[in-house]
């Protein structure tokens, strides 16, 4: 009862702890000495709540590798909905395809920033370390920055803005659900936006209890963002997370999916041989893979499209496997 309600800040480290401990005054319970120590140590005990950044813009941020062909689409689908700048880190390898090639425009425009990030995130978990560096270089120029995969488009029912759909939400991040699109029968590339080639959902949910992956948008000027082992929503104790119906959600990077609102199309696979490009390359969270993994990838292909011999024969055929 008397002494002072102090709010600690998680993960402070043994170091911290033995510098509270060890202040001199708590053992002999001085009231004034202990006042003084906080004030003195206050980084250790205060977590004020977020400043957040006013601007109303919006940013996103990407990982690509090899993914030109794409790239077009997906910029200009998220600018008309309202996004002001485009952080796009690079992953490939070597000399092969850059994103300038065909964002030159773009990045003239100040509209398009391309990061050479080319073996600089090493091996595992690039993904979330791209997600790092740009929160903690641009979080407090946007007043929210999404965190999206090339393959993935934002869908919003009604003539609503990214910035309004946004504003409208009290919380440190905005979570929008996974919708898992099927190859729509579709065999080999053709020339077309994917919005419109793939354009069947797949039937029911592909995880225990109805449940499916999200992606979000995270608030600008909220300290120690930090995306961890996935790339879906950042780890920092007591973020407070919303879908999209305002409702908190206290449990991802999985939740009981919504597509009322908004939500992301998630065009995983596209068709069969789109997809032996995709595994081919590698994806951006790792590097060139075993044919066992390629192996696993044809058994997840066919875990969200229709099996049939004519794709089988693409992909065992374009990822050198015997059938």
């Amino acid at each position: 009862k008397t002494k002072p309600q102090l709010v600690c800040r998680c993960y402070a480290g043994l170091d911290q702890y033995y510098i509270h401990y060890n202040g001199g005054s708590w053992r002999s319970n001085d009231l004034e000495n202990q006042k003084k120590f906080i004030e003195q140590h206050r980084d250790l005990w205060y977590t004020p709540e977020p400043v957040y950044v006013e601007s109303k813009d919006v940013a996103i941020c990407a990982i690509v590798r090899c993914e030109n062909k794409y790239l077009r689409e997906w910029i200009d689908h998220h600018f008309r909905m309202g996004v002001k700048k485009f952080f796009i880190y690079d992953n490939g390898y070597g000399n092969e395809e850059k994103p300038e090639k065909v964002l030159y425009h773009d990045i003239e425009v100040g509209i398009v920033e391309v990061i050479d990030y080319r073996n600089q995130g090493g091996t595992f978990n690039v993904q979330d370390k791209a997600y790092n560096d740009c929160y903690a270089k641009h979080g407090h120029e946007y007043g929210w920055i999404g965190f999206l995969d090339i393959d993935e488009l934002i869908q919003i029912k009604g003539n609503i803005k990214l910035p309004t759909l946004l504003s409208k939400f009290k919380a440190d991040a905005v979570a929008l659900s996974w919708q898992m699109m099927t190859d729509s029968g579709h065999l080999r590339y053709q020339a077309g936006k994917v919005l419109y080639r793939f354009h069947e959902p797949v039937e029911g949910h592909r995880y225990p209890g109805g449940e499916e992956f999200v992606k979000c948008f995270v608030r600008g000027g909220i300290d120690g963002i930090k995306f961890e082992s996935q790339p879906h929503m950042p780890v920092q104790p007591h973020l407070k997370v919303m879908n999209v119906k305002g409702e908190i959600v206290k449990q991802y990077p999985t939740m009981q999916p919504i597509y009322t609102g908004a939500w992301v199309n998630h065009y995983h696979t596209k068709s069969a041989e789109e997809f032996v490009e995709k595994v081919k390359r590698g994806f951006p969270n790792g590097d060139r893979y075993t044919d066992d993994y390629r192996r696993k990838a044809i058994d997840y292909f066919f875990a969200i499209n229709t099996r049939t011999p004519e794709k089988e024969i693409i992909l065992n055929e374009g990822l050198g496997l015997e059938k």
